[in-house]
């Protein structure tokens, strides 16, 4: 891990790991369905509301699911050590890495709590590789099917939770660049996660 002879930072390095980002998203979407079909029967023998009892049980699991974001923070912290980066760089990156992966997590688990509530079906956890390519880089060999370069590119990247222009090349990289851009995205993915609640039971 620490050999990065070949990157200009351990930031780029971080970036290189898109397929990583794609593997979390399909486990956090399975993980919130599983939660999501399981019985809610002490919640039920307390006389706990139906939308309490999944407003709670999703909250649970994206605050445990927010600790795997521990791994690139602590690689942040040995490579800035191995580096010599200074403060202000280390924490730039951590604050870039973190919203990023918290981002990824806060989508991934709303639809798959949103899809295993809907759907009591084992087939549902199929659902993790359309909405894993939708919300990645991947989108862009689906999109360029129905729009030009351009535009695809502008639409890949306003859905991908990744990096932008992933495939671009990083030449003079001073760190992540938390723009405009990567700011207007957390938003986005925020407010679309907020419009994900599961206040209702299909069997209720």
């Amino acid at each position: 891990m620490m050999n990065q002879t070949r990157f200009i930072n351990y930031g780029v390095f971080l970036d290189s790991l898109a397929y990583l980002e794609i593997a979390v998203f399909i486990l956090a979407f399975c993980l919130a369905v599983y939660f999501a079909h399981r019985g809610y029967a002490l919640e039920e023998a307390c006389f706990v509301s139906k939308p309490a009892c999944l407003l709670g049980r999703l909250s649970a699991v994206l605050i445990a699911s927010s600790f795997v974001c521990a791994v690139p923070l602590i690689y942040i912290a040995a490579a800035s050590v191995s580096e010599g980066t200074e403060l202000y760089f280390s924490c730039l990156a951590a604050a870039y890495f973190i919203l990023r992966w918290l981002s990824l997590l806060l989508v991934s688990q709303s639809l798959g709590f949103l899809a295993g509530s809907l759907l009591k079906k084992t087939f549902v956890y199929l659902l993790a590789a359309p909405f894993a390519i939708i919300f990645s880089h991947l989108n862009g060999s689906f999109l360029s099917m129905f729009l030009n370069a351009d535009r695809m590119t502008v639409v890949s990247n306003l859905l991908s939770l990744q990096k932008p222009l992933i495939f671009g090349v990083d030449i003079d990289y001073a760190g992540p660049r938390v723009d405009l851009l990567f700011a207007v995205k957390c938003v986005l993915v925020l407010l679309f996660a907020l419009q994900e609640r599961p206040d209702f039971h299909p069997y209720s």
